[in-house]
């Protein structure tokens, strides 16, 4: 994937840019004695690698893969798996996110920062917050935290609504990996749907 994380505006632009991802990948579905309970393993034959179990239980989703693991929850027990075909805004997705590893849901881009601190600056003198022949340097951060201190130390000289604009957030994104389960978990849908494996359930 040759497009920067941060410049993927959806679900479903990730899909069509990583269509081959899963192309060796086979779904199988196990259905459980409960309700619509149920799990899924998606796997690419001869290797322990790639994996992804996807355990439904009483409308909460456990996401388990070699790409790391979460738990999401929509406090409905009534849908079925396949309403999870219908969640592709990935903003609302992570919403219900209850569970995960910072690291795995998180990312952080230097030059990313550059780009939305210069855009920012840009911004603040249009909008007259800051005078228009004054430079600003890039301030130095290696990570969020560094930028969290920047801006809560010196937020003041870019104006006193430096809370309401988001700059604390700069350089950092929704990392790779949400992007990559529910891509698998999507697939491994269809897939079981192209047999007709929920045919009780259209």
């Amino acid at each position: 994937m040759k497009k920067k994380i941060w410049k993927i505006d959806s679900l479903q632009e990730f899909r069509e840019l990583n269509k081959d991802m899963f192309k060796e990948h086979i779904a199988t579905y196990k259905k459980l004695e409960n309700g619509n309970d149920c799990i899924i393993d998606f796997r690419k034959p001869n290797t322990k690698e790639e994996w992804f179990r996807f355990i439904y239980i009483d409308g909460v989703l456990n996401i388990n893969s070699d790409y790391g693991y979460a738990i999401f929850n929509w406090y409905n027990r009534n849908n079925h798996i396949l309403a999870y075909l219908n969640f592709k805004d990935i903003g609302y997705i992570m919403g219900k996110c209850v569970a995960s590893k910072d690291d795995d849901v998180k990312g952080f881009n230097i030059d990313y920062f550059h780009e939305e601190f210069e855009n920012f600056i840009q911004e603040r003198k249009e909008e007259g917050y800051i005078p228009e022949d004054e430079e600003f340097s890039i301030p130095y951060c290696e990570d969020e935290n560094d930028v969290i201190n920047h801006f809560k130390h010196c937020g003041d000289i870019y104006g006193d609504d430096i809370w309401e604009t988001g700059a604390f957030k700069f350089g950092t994104f929704l990392n790779v990996r949400p992007f990559i389960w529910w891509h698998g978990l999507h697939t491994a849908i269809e897939q079981l749907d192209a047999k007709n494996i929920f045919e009780d359930k259209k």
